[in-house]
């Protein structure tokens, strides 16, 4: 395999983990908004919660994250066919 091929696949790889990060982080964080919402807490008391804010604030960094590593993929997938900006 190329060198550019097999550095794009490791690139797909790590977003891949990333995303499931960050699904993981939102399922708990969707289940922690569920349990409060079960003691009758309302919306503003939820985004009080400190395990909910700490849950959000990790899951929009990986966000950050993942939209770093697209970027970085789609760079170099432009480079390897040649379709870069060409001015």
């Amino acid at each position: 395999m190329e060198p550019g091929k097999e550095k794009i696949e490791q690139i797909r790889a790590d977003l891949e983990s990333k995303r499931n990060e960050w699904r993981n982080i939102r399922d708990l964080r969707l289940r922690r908004k569920r349990f409060l919402e079960a003691e009758g807490s309302d919306r503003a008391s939820i985004r009080k919660d400190r395990e909910h804010r700490d849950l959000q604030k990790k899951q929009d960094r990986l966000a950050k994250v993942i939209r770093h590593i697209e970027k970085r993929l789609n760079r170099k997938t432009a480079r390897l066919t040649g379709e870069g900006a060409k001015t």
